[in-house]
């Protein structure tokens, strides 16, 4: 009897407590309908035949996104195509500095120099041809803009000085989590939703209202990646209230 009434117990606090998570969901959700929401999608690292992947499906949405490339990439010839392409669809796509070396994939040693950095992505913009001064950092979600800035000491003097040269520095409010060795997303399009509906429930994105979302192209190398970003985007344009946004609107 003592355990027939201990299980009935168990299960009564069971569900008192997933009603307290479906009402903070909730709580969520009614902040998100009852204002408006701009998500600006980022891709990084192009360019490369995820790029193309990317935009044809944001294109086919009807959906506005920033793509943060790497000049060197595009240096070598390989990916012409691509970049002209997106380079044609300004301002529906936006074209981003992302470095023109990122940083040799050694960051630390990279922004011990805060000069050859600079150099490093003004010499990106000369090849990107790049029309809006926007840059993401590689490796570090850093932020500087007129009005607000999140940098860490490391970066102070690197980020004034893109500042003094009218650049903006945009970072990230949130992050598609993917295996760096696999090169694979490893979380599914309901684990981001619910990273925004908290980062907006508690009102805790770089600038209220405003969503950044960070995603590395190469991990979306799959049919069945894609069709996870497309399930994502179908999820927030159902809202008349959400807009999503290149980062030249930020």
């Amino acid at each position: 009897m003592i355990a027939k009434y201990n299980i009935k117990y168990f299960f009564i606090g069971l569900m008192f407590f997933i009603s307290l998570g479906c009402a903070t969901h909730n709580d969520y959700l009614d902040k998100i309908n009852n204002q408006p929401l701009a998500i600006y999608l980022t891709f990084d690292d192009g360019p490369s035949i995820e790029t193309i992947n990317c935009a044809m499906l944001c294109k086919s949405l009807d959906v506005k996104a920033t793509f943060f490339l790497i000049g060197k990439k595009l240096a070598e010839k390989k990916n012409d195509d691509i970049f002209n392409y997106l380079y044609k669809q300004y301002p529906f796509f936006m074209i981003g500095n992302h470095s023109y070396s990122h940083a040799n994939e050694q960051y630390k040693i990279f922004y011990e120099y805060p000069n050859l950095v600079v150099n490093d992505i003004l010499k990106a913009d000369t090849v990107l041809k790049i029309k809006n001064k926007i840059v993401r950092l590689p490796g570090r979600n850093s932020w500087y803009l007129s009005e607000k800035k999140s940098k860490s000491d490391e970066l102070a003097l690197l980020c004034s000085s893109l500042y003094v040269k009218k650049y903006k520095v945009i970072g990230w409010d949130v992050e598609w989590e993917f295996d760096k060795k696999a090169d694979t997303i490893i979380e599914n399009h309901f684990s981001i939703i619910n990273k925004i509906n908290e980062k907006i429930g508690n009102e805790n994105s770089f600038s209220k209202n405003n969503l950044v979302i960070l995603i590395h192209e190469r991990s979306l190398k799959s049919k069945k990646h894609l069709q996870e970003l497309e399930y994502f985007i179908t999820y927030f344009k159902r809202n008349k209230k959400v807009k999503f946004l290149t980062l030249r609107e930020y």
